[in-house]
This record gives structure tokens, sequence and C-alpha cells, in this order.
């Protein structure tokens, strides 16, 4: 009994080890198949579900990419920024423009003399003369001032202004009251005619008044007139 009770066990023991041996053969051609690629179906939907695949994967990337970058303060990003910033150039001074001023266009006054010689007078005679003028421009021409060198000369002119090739003329009064011998009073004309004034002359001579009789004043002095004429 003993003896096949010992046959027994070790039949047992072999179809164990036989079992095992089987078991691990088909492990082995099950890890074989697995390890092999996997066919991919060439459709248009399988591709699509690829690709749909592939991107919600580098979604999920960057996500997880930029939830583990450091969270910076705001005032850290502010200094940053300013450091980042480049330097601004200084701001040009602007040069304020020139006014251009128009020049105003000349007239052109044209006398027909300077000069007036009035010739031998009387002491107290008083001379009148006109020297006349003419605008030969497009411009209209006007007198500003005319001013005689003595209280004896009295210039007048027009205060209308002259047109394109009208006449006026710059009046002159002399009063010899007081004077003697040569005279050439002067006249200066300011227009807009000429760049610079206009001088204008009159000259002469003044004869002195005759000289009384010193008898005749010595005997009007002495005697009244009223007692003269009573005697004739």
């Amino acid at each position: 009994m003993r003896f096949s009770q010992q046959i027994v066990q070790i039949l047992s023991i072999i179809f164990l080890l036989l079992h095992l041996s089987c078991k691990s053969d088909s492990t082995t051609t099950q890890q074989a198949t697995d390890a092999k690629p996997k066919q991919i179906n060439s459709t248009p939907e399988s591709s699509k579900k690829l690709a749909v695949e592939e991107e919600t994967t580098w979604e999920e990337v960057i996500e997880e990419v930029e939830e583990s970058k450091p969270v910076v303060p705001e005032p850290a990003k502010k200094a940053v920024k300013k450091a980042v910033k480049k330097p601004t150039p200084p701001k040009k001074k602007k040069t304020p423009k020139k006014k251009i001023v128009p020049k105003k266009q000349m007239s052109k006054i044209v006398f027909e003399e300077f000069e007036f010689d009035f010739g031998n007078i009387k002491e107290g005679d008083t001379i009148t003369h006109k020297f006349v003028f003419k605008n030969e421009s497009k411009v209209p021409l006007e007198v500003i001032s005319a001013d005689a060198t003595c209280g004896c000369t009295r210039p007048s002119f027009p205060f209308i202004p002259i047109e394109n090739g009208e006449e006026g003329y710059i009046g002159v009064q002399y009063i010899s009251i007081n004077k003697e011998g040569y005279q050439k009073p002067e006249i200066t004309v300011k227009s807009n005619g000429s760049a610079q004034p206009i001088t204008l002359y009159l000259t002469g001579y003044v004869e002195p008044k005759p000289k009384e009789d010193e008898t005749a004043v010595r005997i009007d002095s002495i005697i009244p007139k009223k007692l003269l004429n009573k005697g004739n």
C-alpha cells in the first residue's frame, strides 16, 4: 500500500509540472501577440479620430505646462515691464515759424519842379505857389505830411489818395514879414511814393522897407499930430 501511494504522489507531481509548463507556453504566446503593432484602419473616419485625439492631447499638454508656470504677482510684472521699456528719445523743440509779412507796394510820385524862384519882393509881401506832382504807378498815392523849416512858410497837401495818372499839388504860402535879403525856405514831403522824403525849395530876395526921415520922426515925436493938422 505504501508503494502504491508513493507512485500516485509521483504521478500527481509530474502532472502538475506538465500543467504548469503548458500554462507558461500559453502566456508567452499571448504576450507575443500583444506585443505586435496594431493595424490602423486607413479609413477617413479613423484618421479624423486620431487627429482629434492628438489635438486634445496637445491642448492638455499646453494647459499642464501653463498651470505649471510660476505665478508672478502684478507689481513684479509692472516692474519687469518698466525695466524692459526702451528709453524714449527727447522731444524736439518746435521752432516757431516766422510770419511772412507781405511788403506794401510802393507808389511813385513825380514832381514837375523841386525849386521855385519868386524873384524880388518887398518885406511884408506874401507869395503863394503850387508844386504839382503826378502819380506814375498803379498804386494809389498818399501824401503823409508836408513840413516847412520856418513859420513864415505854410504848406498844404491833399488828404485823399491820388489815383494812377492823376495829379495833385503841395500848396505853399510864404509870408515875408520881418524878412530881409536872400531867402530859401524848405518844405519836406513824406509819402508812399518814395522811400525817402522829398525836399522842395522856395528861393528869392526880400527887399527891406524904405527908412523914414529922422528929422520928421523927431518933429512928430515932439509936436502932436493934431496941432500940426490945425496949422495946415
